[in-house]
């Protein structure tokens, strides 16, 4: 529920109070489940919702664009290395460059 209330168009001041409310309670249970809070989630948790209140209609079309550019960038790698038979050097060199 929390991702899903980012992509809102215009979003109100409510709308955002609310998404924050849902990013919190989902980064609650994130951590009580003991898993690890990545750059993506800090992001989420900490920036996302003041990104919805600055960014003019919203955000909901940056993120479909971000998206959508990397899975072209991740479709450029898959091509690149599928030739290259070890998956964990395939692994290390993707992580590398991500």
């Amino acid at each position: 529920a929390a991702f899903s209330f980012v992509h809102e168009d215009n979003p109100s001041e409510d709308h955002c109070d609310k998404t924050q409310e849902r990013i919190d309670l989902a980064m609650n249970m994130h951590r009580k489940l003991g898993f690890n809070v990545t750059p993506k989630t800090h992001g989420m948790e900490k920036h996302v919702v003041d990104q919805m209140r600055r960014v003019k209609g919203g955000i909901a079309k940056l993120i479909e664009h971000w998206v959508e550019h990397y899975h072209q960038v991740g479709h450029r790698y898959d091509i690149k290395w599928r030739n290259q038979k070890n998956e964990k050097l395939k692994a290390e060199i993707r992580g590398r460059r991500e």
